[in-house]
């Protein structure tokens, strides 16, 4: 049985820098929110919604935004015309704002981390663009998307305030599953109880 993949040591920490950097460099202070599309803005990579995409048939749009929102997510790909762009992030417009900052966050880090597509899956609509990253690579993704979004900062700022999920929820466009992920793996609540103690 293949041991399961796991992050590389000190990522999440990592990642943590990572979201206070940029932050940093965009004028935020470390708790704020950071918007996934003025972060691509930043970082010079072009966001548009799959249903742009000119010569996509109507059967791959359904298939790949079909109303349920179940579906594909977003994919990133190489972009360079005249050097304004260094990627192309396409995203599923019918997610939910949260979702879709998710979804855009997870391409980004992905970009950040420098990680090299391995495979094209041919089964979406987008033979040229649908792309398959290993599960490390992923993992790593889903780390460093979800800490940009919800720094340990963040969390702290929020819950220090008194706020609950929902009021997190809303500040942050975070989903309820996103927040109460971020919050039990930074482990927030319980260093805000011994600091009060």
């Amino acid at each position: 049985m293949a041991a399961k993949s796991k992050l590389p040591h000190g990522f999440p920490a990592k990642a943590e820098r990572k979201a206070e950097s940029l932050r940093q460099e965009l004028g935020l202070k470390p708790y704020e929110p950071l918007c996934a599309f003025r972060l691509c803005e930043h970082l010079r990579i072009k966001v548009v919604v799959a249903q742009q995409l000119v010569g996509l048939s109507s059967e791959s749009l359904t298939t790949l935004c079909h109303p349920s929102g179940k579906h594909w997510s977003a994919l990133t790909m190489p972009y360079h015309p005249s050097q304004q762009s260094t990627h192309l992030i396409i995203h599923n417009g019918v997610h939910s704002p949260a979702r879709q900052q998710s979804n855009v966050m997870h391409e980004v880090a992905h970009i950040l981390c420098g990680h090299q597509l391995s495979a094209i899956d041919t089964g979406n609509g987008l033979p040229d663009y649908m792309r398959l990253y290993p599960e490390e690579q992923e993992l790593e993704a889903d780390c460093l998307g979800w800490t940009l979004l919800l720094p340990r900062a963040a969390l702290l700022y929020a819950l220090s305030k008194g706020w609950d999920n929902a009021a997190i929820m809303e500040h942050y466009q975070a989903s309820a599953q996103m927040v109460q992920l971020r919050i039990n793996r930074t482990g927030v609540k319980r260093q805000l109880a011994y600091m009060r103690s």
